[in-house]
């Protein structure tokens, strides 16, 4: 694993290919808490065309043949064959190289305790500046309507990531060309060519080695050696299992192997929804991703090949016969750490939420509509979710057909190259289940628990499909584990079934006739029932059902399945299951049994992908009403406080300071102005105070400046009164930085008679500041100008509309 590094030295504007309302027209990338990332398919991108000018560089300095003719392709990829190196986000760290999750825990914390002071706009404000720009014509004037305004991150920042290199065999090369393209990247994001943008990047290895100086010592004392290389290309990797294995005996004893998934990036499972602009996801993990992903593994650890991967004994019975079954995997709630599961269809409420309807029992009027996503009950309440959150990414091709360093100089967009990415937000937590005999599951847990990290969805090598699978032990039995039983220390009162079945789906089912065709209706799902529990007859009195269309792509084979109809996940069938005479009949322990063997089984088709996974109930839990839960606040982090977060801090605590003297300077004008009727300033004594205030070095010499003025000026300013007071005395007695050092700050904001809501907001901040020890001592030096100048500021217009409305104008005085 290769660490990469970009440190900032100008303005950087990552665009995020959308504005904040009508004030900003270009914005860069954030997460949730504020703070910047630099995408890792933007990163790709730009090492791409890097690398590309390289290797022209060693082709007109004749020395093309260090690097063979297939490495950009080997590296990065084409539409047909996948890319040599899987590149992540980076993230902000500090001089300290603080990891991106203690970060987030302290901006959290922070935000938490402080009530809402380290927001998330108030992180971005504090990390970034807005720009404005605009576009000249050809006679030399601003063109009409240019006006851009843009928000950039303030320089002198690191971003810090991973690269891997899945090509081993050729690892070395990889790695030097990798080099080589971070030295020669030297400006990135919008506005590069026009100052934005300059960066540094730097690739290390694992034990802190610099990649950049290892590789251009190597060139420095490179002689024109025909058998120069790179070094070894033919390393092994480490920690690989022995996968000389045997295919277990057979065994008849059924198990359950559980497992847990948290991503660590967005994942991105492709959706029959969206439009040609967007690529939407799943809101879980499909069964089959998991399917695919391992049968990758296996093929590529033992290198078998996709051709003859089907000549693997163990291959063959897991990944095509279906021996090991996949379930899909779906969300867990993170506020209650309770699994969730597809909402049953017969679950109703109103238009407003409010209530609960079970469609079990009977029909009720104000049952509007069925409550969607994923469901827990807990004690008799259902605890709903939609589903996980998600994330749109903005992504654009740029001249993917030039192949020129010219072309791609001019950086233009690839006509209809611009496209939306939905996917699940990283962060979030999945669960899901492998079924299959105890000794399978027990072999491909021994052969695949040396590596938690996996890489699910599409774009897995590049900014997505990042993630982290914990397994638990094998168990005998899956009816501990299902969906809607109560836990241990839960008494839930059930639905009067009265001797009936209920049938819910945990996943789509796919049913096929006699024919081979797909079919989605009561009849086929009658009689594949009776086969499978051997009884004369069974009925469905009540169903609660749909039906979607899907299709599977086979990534070991890339090959696309034809595609089906099926139920989806949720639909609920009331079964009553009778004799051949039609009576029904008793639910005893064979038939307890068979049905326990269904739901270990699954039906119908593909159940090794996820498909058919169901659970059969003789007491349903009935529910009340909305689990209500109320969010636990974060806990201090152990530590210090990070340098980043103690920056973003400092800048917080600045902002809200100038805001709170900003607006106490403001309604001092307007008061001064109000009381005053009769004494105006005049423009000069305005301007000649105002030039004082930009000139001075310091307050005590804006004070003797002031002193310093003429007597006709002095008058003037004294005339101002206000209280026991006058505008001169405010000017050569206002000083924040003795203020702020002899602690009377509150007893300066009582004086000027504000609003308590902004004495409690400065009182929060000077806590926020004693308690993490923030450098903000030298912000109240110069603070005088901020406040005088808005106070000038506020006084001129003030003035200026009090004499608009005396000559007749439209002007008013608020």
């Amino acid at each position: 694993m290769l660490k990469v590094k970009i440190s900032t030295n100008s303005a950087l504007m990552l665009g995020s290919g959308t504005g904040r309302g009508s004030f900003i027209d270009g914005d860069i990338i954030f997460d949730d808490y504020g703070l910047p990332l630099f995408p890792g398919r933007r990163l790709k991108g730009l090492l791409k065309e890097s690398a590309m000018e390289v290797v022209e560089m060693f082709e007109k300095c004749n020395m093309g043949h260090l690097f063979k003719d297939d490495i950009i392709e080997i590296v990065f990829g084409t539409s047909t064959s996948p890319a040599g190196i899987r590149v992540d986000n980076l993230y902000l760290t500090d001089s300290q190289e603080t990891d991106y999750k203690t970060i987030v825990q302290w901006l959290c914390y922070i935000d938490d305790k402080y009530f809402n002071l380290a927001n998330k706009e108030a992180v971005i404000n504090a990390l970034t500046q807005i720009r404005q720009q605009t576009a000249i014509n050809t006679e030399g004037y601003v063109k009409e309507n240019s006006l851009r305004i843009m928000r950039v991150l303030n320089p002198n920042k690191e971003f810090v990531g991973t690269i891997e290199v899945l090509r081993k065999n050729r690892q070395t090369e990889i790695e030097a060309l990798l080099a080589l393209a971070c030295s020669n990247l030297k400006r990135v994001g919008t506005g590069r060519n026009r100052g934005w943008g300059e960066i540094e990047c730097s690739l290390y290895t694992d034990d802190g080695n610099n990649l950049n100086v290892q590789v251009l010592n190597d060139l420095r004392n490179y002689n024109n050696e025909s058998d120069f290389s790179w070094g070894n290309n033919n390393e092994q990797r480490k920690n690989e299992p022995d996968l000389k294995i045997k295919y277990p005996m057979e065994s008849t004893d059924k198990g359950v192997l559980m497992y847990r998934i948290t991503n660590f990036a967005p994942l991105l499972f492709t959706s029959p929804d969206g439009d040609e602009n967007m690529v939407c996801t799943l809101d879980h993990i499909p069964g089959s991703a998991v399917h695919g992903y391992y049968a990758n593994q296996f093929i590529r650890e033992r290198n078998l090949g996709p051709s003859r991967a089907h000549q693997d004994e163990l291959f063959r019975s897991w990944f095509l016969e279906g021996k090991l079954r996949f379930s899909n995997a779906y969300p867990v709630c993170q506020d209650c750490n309770r699994p969730l599961y597809p909402t049953p269809l017969f679950l109703y409420t109103d238009k407003q939420e409010n209530s609960i309807y079970n469609l079990l029992n009977k029909y009720e009027d104000e049952a509007d509509k069925a409550i969607s996503g994923y469901s827990a009950i807990i004690g008799n309440e259902l605890h709903k979710k939609y589903g996980p959150k998600k994330v749109i990414n903005f992504h654009l091709a740029r001249n993917s057909s030039a192949n020129v360093s010219a072309s791609r100089i001019e950086g233009n967009v690839q006509e209809e190259g611009i496209f939306h990415y939905e996917a699940i937000k990283p962060g979030q937590e999945f669960h899901g289940y492998i079924y299959g005999t105890k000794a399978d599951l027990e072999l491909f847990q021994e052969i695949f628990a040396y590596n938690n990290n996996i890489r699910l969805g599409r774009s897995l090598n590049t900014q997505y499909g990042g993630a982290r699978i914990e397994f638990d032990e094998v168990v005998d039995s899956y009816s501990n584990h299902r969906a809607f039983l109560p836990t241990i220390d839960e008494e839930l009162s059930t639905v009067n079934l009265k001797d009936q079945v209920l049938l819910y789906l945990l996943s789509p089912l796919i049913l096929s006739n006699r024919q081979g065709f797909y079919v989605t209706d009561e009849e086929g799902l009658i009689k594949y029932l009776q086969a499978k529990l051997d009884v004369p007859n069974i009925k469905i009195k009540k169903s609660f059902a749909k039906v979607e269309t899907g299709q599977s792509f086979v990534s070991h084979l890339k090959i696309y399945e034809p595609g089906f109809r099926c139920y989806t996940a949720g639909s609920s069938f009331l079964l009553e299951i009778c004799d051949s005479n039609g009576n029904p009949l008793n639910i005893d322990e064979e038939l307890l049994a068979k049905l326990n063997r269904l739901m270990t089984e699954g039906i119908g088709e593909k159940r090794h992908l996820g498909y058919g996974r169901v659970e059969f109930y003789i007491h349903f839990p009935d529910t009340y009403a909305f689990y209500k839960h109320y969010e636990e606040k974060h806990s201090k982090p152990d530590g210090i406080v990070p340098v980043l977060v103690q920056d973003i801090l400092e800048n917080i605590y600045r902002d809200n300071l100038r805001r709170i003297v900003a607006a106490i300077a403001a309604k001092r004008a307007d008061d001064f102005f109000r009381n005053n009727k009769g004494a105006k300033l005049s423009s000069n004594l305005l301007g000649r105070v105002d030039t004082i205030c930009r000139n001075s070095e310091n307050n005590e010499d804006f004070i003797a400046k002031i002193e310093n003025l003429r007597d006709t000026a002095v008058k003037s300013l004294k005339d101002m009164k206000l209280a026991n007071g006058c505008l001169y005395n405010d000017l050569i007695s206002t000083n924040f930085e003795k203020i702020h050092l002899n602690g009377e700050f509150c007893n300066w904001l009582d004086s000027m008679r504000v609003e308590s809501d902004t004495e409690n907001h400065w009182g929060l901040m000077d806590k926020l500041a004693n308690d993490l020890a923030l450098k903000v001592t030298e912000e109240y030096k110069y603070l005088y100008k901020f406040f005088w100048r808005v106070f000038i500021q506020t006084m001129r217009k003030l003035q200026k509309k009090e004499k608009s409305r005396e000559r007749g104008g439209k002007g008013n005085v608020s």
